[in-house]
């Protein structure tokens, strides 16, 4: 079942992240303060999360609660982009989000033909992803930038989340159904 309000795609993306469900209980305990049974109730849906509460899980595990609105739009609302201070996110998992938001909309823009303008201060994605070294490289820079973690210290030693790899994939398959990209 696909997710289809607020509230599903918040509870669906909590248990992704977490997927062991007394691990995401323990977790949501200590970080809201509440008790068990108010967990349950909430992520039986029987209670809604507070929009404080769905704040302090969505930091703390690094969702976006604006790109599950704009997925509920299906992507009809003009794109607005999340901006970061450097060192500010917690987890590269905010980054492939990110990513994975960007391709949802490239697949419900590729569903008719598309020609597509852009500019770009680095490396388009395109052009660096057949290239393992150069396509780490452009990852390793922009997690450097963003992520407050010591993982992004050494080059070589860094491996890429297969999480990572994979959207690469899935944008070239979405580039591929384009007409023309300048």
């Amino acid at each position: 079942m696909e997710p289809h309000d607020l509230l599903d795609m918040f509870i669906d993306t909590l248990s992704q992240k977490i997927d062991k469900k007394s691990d995401l209980v323990n977790f949501i305990v200590d970080s809201l303060n509440i008790e068990k049974e108010s967990v349950y109730r909430r992520l039986n849906k029987k209670v809604s999360f507070s929009i404080s509460e769905m704040g302090i899980l969505a930091s703390k595990l690094g969702i976006s609660i604006d790109g599950m609105l704009k997925y509920q739009k299906k992507y009809t609302s003009p794109r607005a982009y999340t901006l970061s201070l450097p060192k500010s996110i917690h987890s590269i998992d905010t980054l492939i989000n990110w990513i994975e938001d960007d391709v949802k909309i490239l697949h419900d823009i590729s569903k008719e033909p598309v020609e597509f303008e852009t500019t770009f201060h680095d490396l388009p994605l395109e052009f660096v992803i057949p290239y393992n070294n150069l396509l780490k490289f452009s990852y390793f820079k922009w997690a450097y930038y963003y992520l407050k973690s010591n993982d992004y210290r050494d080059f070589s030693s860094w491996q890429m989340p297969p999480k990572l790899i994979s959207a690469g994939n899935m944008i070239i398959d979405e580039y591929t159904k384009w007409n023309s990209i300048t």
